[in-house]
């Protein structure tokens, strides 16, 4: 019995045939039965070659079952269960004993590996005999053991059997001759799926394979059965099928013909070039309206006008084919201009997504190897630490006076397009490169196939570095020549606003991931109830990048008649699209839409391990070829290498896609999931690996595993499991060679340090110089005590925490007072309580103000007169949080006031020349100083801020260009108890935690410092919503990470009693209500963010559909965004209300503007 318990524990699991039923759904119990015979000349030939082999029959007949088992399973390892006669000879009468007289072996069968079948059956005869060494173990102890230690109670544990008679006397089958010929026969085993009995008859050798009804497709047994019978034929027939590795002929003949037939997908392929198609539609409708948006319309001239004219900067600044050039912007009729002036320089783009963190745009950027960057203005200044590449402006270029008439191609149809980044799962992104080629054959077939017109418009809501832009940008107005009509960027995700722009102007296509037109459907299906119209003019709908829901195109046509609906699908290396399905009857037993055929000059393969075509319903990885497959990845020759192959038996290029997906017998593919980690999250593709690699760089993770989870493609969200690294336990550091942290080493990449660099740094004390240890030393006197030392850094000392009661007026006009000038008799210029360079004072304050945090100042922004001791309001603009870097979003969201300190670069550049900018940052600096040590007087805390994005601003304090933000700050109301000495053993910039108005000194949740962490490195479509801390990571047998005991576990200990108090007014009651209908929980806190919640943006839709029903108010979709709890939305929504009645809605802003650009 000690072999069998070794074996049990290394058993791998039962064959994973294609079901349509779980068997334990049956009500009864019934077998098919299905019977062929191997003639005797034919049974003969093949125990002859088998015998030349050193094979025995048996062994033979078990390798010939194990292949067609194989290449019918999921998993090419599994275990069969072989019963065969044993009458041991334990008395010379035994065989007139009536019994059962059986012995179970449990083979571990392997049929990936690469050898021929000769070298398979030898491995698995040995196997055999090995196990039949062990037989006197009855089979029904070896399954109470296999059942004790794979915890089954229920059920065959090993279903699918091979009963071998060969070479026994079986005197029952011989004796029912007497009674006649057996014309049917079945063995019918309630525990087992597929039972296959063998025996020699006549000379013959008898096949019978009895099947359980109802629980696999129906054409399933006889395919297998078909195959198993023409495998031993070819073995009995000749040599060849003995050395074959593995054997080619099992795939059913009618199979492989429809394989070839929705493979026969060859037809033109374009030669033009994609921006070239493009001037012919300029030329030919020069008026006709290519990019709609709210503020300017701009025509096929306008965009080739200015396109033309960025191409010649680019051209002048060295940009020739298969250089890169990235655009960093965010949505808005630029990034047309700037993807079609790369082109026609000659060049290929880069999209990067602006709101990505400093370090990985500087990853996107140098990796590109660029010479020169696209953006936009407000983006400038926060790139200023671009060093090499030129920065070009293309909003602000606009006017400039550059020859606007075309260039001369330079590139051909095999140069490159673009170059799209996505997610790596060795930590950092990789670069699909994409050719004119490919864009031009899928974008061409689109536009013929779909019937596409000029006349059609198309709302863009995918982002630039998203490939389903490709079809916006070069299909609907390279090929078409329609328009595209581009959302607000601030109201990206808000459906509302899609549903107004297609209404008003009559969008006809859509495309987008799924869950984009879910968030519309759901706002269209509460707008209607309230009696608005649908956008009618919508009659084409593509959907890709994940999962559709079963529901969501009848769901969509049941608000919009007729409208078509495709499925469509493909990885970003093969070019957007290579596979689609035309959704039409949605089958109710459907358990998803089909990925469908493969489309123009793109062909699919659904592999096994061995890179042989599964049989239809047989999982296996799709492998996809064709026009539309990259080159391969920008400088990454490695994962190039191992992402597109060639086929090792037909040559073809594939790329390696790591999809799941089978053949359904309609001739569509089916896709299932990922063979790897990968997951597909609202239309992203993500590996957790990158994740997992980041977090690991944090100095208090050892360990760290992400997983997706939740029960749909909608609810799907990632979820972190952290180890953290004990206090003495060396921090890993990000790079292998990054060694002590030295300043010189460090500069080049100061955005990027971990935590444990960035307080190693700080301990070393580089600040005091240390270098003349032997220099004579002269001390000093301390006038004042300790304590008076300790008592005035207490009261200058940052604060990032404040109380949510509003500051007086008296206080807040003393807080300021200390900016304000003084006369002195008898001078000539006013004076002030600090420096300036030649007394000009160039810094100008600014003020900005929350709603009732200020006693008797509105929301806005100010700029304070130091003379007059005054607030001057310039606008009543909401300062948004994604202005501040992500470790001061917190103290923001706290905050009462935040002030920005402004150089005025006319007041000061006249004396000072290129010195001007330094001057105006030491004076801040001395203007800082002064209120730090004004404010605890007045009740004020300060935290100074450097990093922010001052663009998104200028335009409400209405600044010019030459006036350039030097330093800011955050305040607010805080108990005078902080400025105490006995607090200073408390940490002095505590960390906001999730409730507000926390007492200083609170700790804060390690979930936020590992979310704060990543957002500096990573998309926030990359930052998991919840994180579970582990002392361990659970291990499999085999010492790896056992996923499936993560994915069960469910843990609340993050979960801080603060998060769940009681709602502490109608409003919060409301909130707490609608948070839990929408998204199905028991239990939600009031400071628990959304996302940790799991909610996507389809449930934030619904809550906002909920709250209008329940407020009986209009609720913009990005204040649920932008205020990620209930708590913080409450606060809005209470300010919300307020201002309403103080400033024009977005709607109205939106609406004059749109007046105003019919009046131009």
């Amino acid at each position: 019995m000690d072999y069998w318990k070794r074996r049990i524990a290394e058993l791998p699991p039962p064959p994973t045939l294609p079901m349509k039923s779980d068997p334990s759904t049956l009500k009864e119990i019934r077998f098919r039965h299905a019977e062929q015979r191997l003639t005797s000349d034919s049974w003969r030939r093949l125990k002859q070659r088998a015998g030349e082999r050193g094979l025995t029959p048996t062994g033979v007949i078990l390798a010939a079952f194990s292949e067609v088992i194989g290449r019918w399973s999921a998993s090419a390892r599994f275990t069969l269960n072989i019963t065969l006669f044993n009458r041991l000879p334990v008395h010379p009468r035994v065989n007139e004993i009536i019994g059962d007289f059986t012995s179970m072996v449990l083979l571990d069968i392997d049929t990936a590996r690469d050898e021929s079948f000769d070298q398979r059956a030898k491995r698995i005869q040995q196997q055999l005999w090995e196990a039949m060494d062990h037989r006197d173990v009855s089979g029904i102890e070896v399954q109470r053991e296999a059942a004790r230690v794979l915890g089954m109670r229920r059920g065959a544990l090993f279903p699918v059997v091979l009963t071998s008679a060969l070479n026994q006397q079986v005197d029952g089958i011989s004796s029912l001759r007497r009674l006649g010929t057996p014309v049917y026969a079945v063995t019918q085993t309630p525990q087992l799926l597929l039972d296959h009995q063998l025996y020699e008859q006549d000379g013959a050798l008898v096949l019978m394979w009895d099947i359980v009804q109802d629980v696999y497709p129906d054409e399933l047994l006889s395919d297998m059965f078909h195959a198993y019978e023409q495998l031993l034929r070819n073995l009995a027939d000749g040599d060849g099928a003995w050395t074959e590795a593995p054997p080619v002929l099992l795939l059913p003949p009618a199979q492989r013909s429809k394989r070839e037939s929705a493979n026969a997908t060859e037809g033109p392929i374009p030669e033009e070039l994609i921006h070239e198609m493009f001037m012919r539609k300029a030329a030919a409708h020069p008026n006709s309206p290519a990019v709609i948006t709210s503020s300017r319309v701009l025509t096929y001239k306008d965009v080739d006008r200015l396109s033309n004219r960025l191409s010649r900067r680019l051209r002048a600044a060295g940009v020739r084919p298969d250089h890169l050039v990235p655009i960093v912007m965010e949505k808005g009729w630029e990034q047309v201009v700037a993807v079609y002036g790369v082109l026609k320089a000659g060049g290929a783009y880069v999209p990067v997504d602006a709101s990505s963190p400093e370090h990985r745009l500087r990853f996107l950027i140098q990796n590109s190897e660029a010479s020169v960057v696209l953006t936009q203005s407000k983006y400038v200044h926060g790139l200023s630490w671009l060093d090499g590449p030129a920065l070009i402006s293309v909003d602000e270029s606009e006017a400039g006076g550059d020859d606007d008439l075309p260039l001369e191609s330079v590139q051909g149809p095999h140069d490159l397009a673009y170059v799209l980044y996505t997610s790596g799962s060795t930590g950092q992104p990789k670069g699909a490169m994409i050719e004119h080629r490919s864009v031009m054959n899928r974008m061409s077939e689109v536009a013929e196939r779909f019937g596409l017109r000029a006349e059609d418009r198309a709302l863009a809501l995918s982002a630039l570095h998203h490939d389903l832009s490709v079809f916006d940008l070069f299909c609907v107005l390279s090929l078409v020549g329609g328009a595209i009509v581009l959302p607000d960027a601030d109201r990206v995700r808000d459906p509302a606003h899609w549903a107004e722009l297609m209404r008003e102007h009559r969008v006809t296509l859509w495309n987008s991931v799924p869950a984009f037109m879910q968030m519309l459907v759901e706002h269209l299906e509460d707008a209607t109830s309230r009696g608005e119209p649908v956008p009618a003019s919508l009659r084409w709908v593509i959907l890709s990048g994940d999962f559709i829901p079963v529901a969501l195109p009848d769901r969509l046509r049941s608000l919009i008649s007729g409208v078509a609906v495709i499925g469509a699908g493909g990885p970003t290396e093969t070019t957007v699209w290579d596979i689609c399905y035309p959704i039409e009857e949605v089958d109710a037993a459907w358990n998803s839409i089909p990925y469908g055929r493969p489309m123009r000059n793109a062909t699919y393969r659904v592999l096994n391990e061995s890179l042989e075509e599964c049989p239809e319903w047989v999982p296996g990885e799709l492998f996809i070829g064709g026009v539309g497959l990259a080159r391969g990845y920008f400088r990454d020759d490695e994962r190039t290498r191992a992402s597109f192959i060639l086929h090792p038996r037909t040559g073809e290029r594939l790329y390696r896609s790591g999809d799941l997906g089978r053949w359904l017998p309609d001739g569509n593919i089916e896709i299932l999931g990922r063979r790897d980690l990968q997951v597909k999250i609202r239309g992203h593709r993500i590996e957790p690996g990158e994740i997992e690699e980041v977090l690991k760089q944090h100095a208090g993770v050892r360990d760290a595993v992400v997983l997706a989870t939740g029960d749909s493609a909608v609810n799907k969200h990632l979820l972190a499991f952290v180890v953290r690294r004990g206090e003495r336990e060396p921090a890993r550091s990000a790079s292998p060679d990054a060694g002590a942290v030295a300043p010189g080493a460090l500069v080049a990449r100061a955005g990027g340090l971990s935590d444990s660099e960035k307080v190693e740094f700080k301990l070393a004390r580089h600040g005091l110089r240390s270098d003349r240890n032997r220099a004579p030393v002269i001390g000093l006197p301390r006038p004042d005590p300790r304590e008076a030392a300790l008592e005035s850094y207490a009261r200058r000392r940052s604060v990032r925490t404040f109380l949510e009661e509003t500051i007086s007026s008296s206080d807040f006009g003393r807080f300021l007072s200390c900016l304000s000038s003084v006369e002195p008799d008898g001078a000539a210029l006013p004076k002030f309580r600090y420096p300036s360079a030649g007394s000009t004072y160039p810094v100008q304050t600014y003020v900005y103000v929350k709603a009732d945090r200020i006693e008797g100042v509105d929301e806005g922004f100010y700029y304070y007169h130091p003379r007059e001791h005054h607030l001057l309001k310039l606008s009543s603009h909401e300062l948004e949080r994604g202005a501040h870097v992500p470790q001061n979003v917190g103290v923001f969201d706290e905050a009462a006031f935040g002030l920005l300190f402004v150089g005025k670069l006319d007041a000061i550049e006249p004396l000072y020349g290129s010195s001007a900018r330094d001057f105006c940052v030491l004076e801040a600096g001395y203007m800082g100083q002064l209120l730090m040590e004004h404010a605890p007087s007045c009740n004020i805390g300060v935290c100074p801020v450097g990093q922010f994005d001052f663009e998104q601003v200028r335009p409400a304090l209405d600044l010019g260009r030459s006036d350039v933000y030097v330093h800011g700050m955050l305040g607010g109301r805080v108990d005078p108890r902080q400025y105490q000495v006995c607090t200073l053993g408390q940490e002095s910039s505590p960390r906001r935690v999730s409730t507000r108005g926390a007492p200083p000194g609170h700790e804060e949740r390690f979930a936020d410092l590992l979310r704060d962490f990543l957002r500096t490195k990573l998309p926030e479509y990359m930052v998991p919503s919840a994180f579970v801390e582990l002392d361990a990571l659970p291990l499999t047998s085999n010492g790896k990470v056992d996923r499936k005991a993560l994915r069960e576990r469910r843990d609340t200990s993050s979960q801080q009693p603060s998060e769940h108090m009681a709602p502490r007014d109608a409003l919060e009651e409301i909130l707490v209500a609608v948070v839990r209908e929408a998204l199905g929980l028991e239990v939600v806190g009031l400071q628990q963010s959304f996302s940790e919640l799991g909610a996507t943006s389809i449930h934030i839709v619904r809550m906002r559909s909920l709250l209008q029903k329940r407020l009986d108010r209009e609720i913009a979709i990005t204040e649920l965004f932008q205020y990620p709890s209930i708590g913080a939305l409450a606060s809005g929504l209470r300010r919300g209300s307020r201002d309403s009645i103080q400033r024009p809605s977005m709607q109205d802003r939106l609406d004059a503007r749109r007046r105003g650009r019919r009046r131009g």
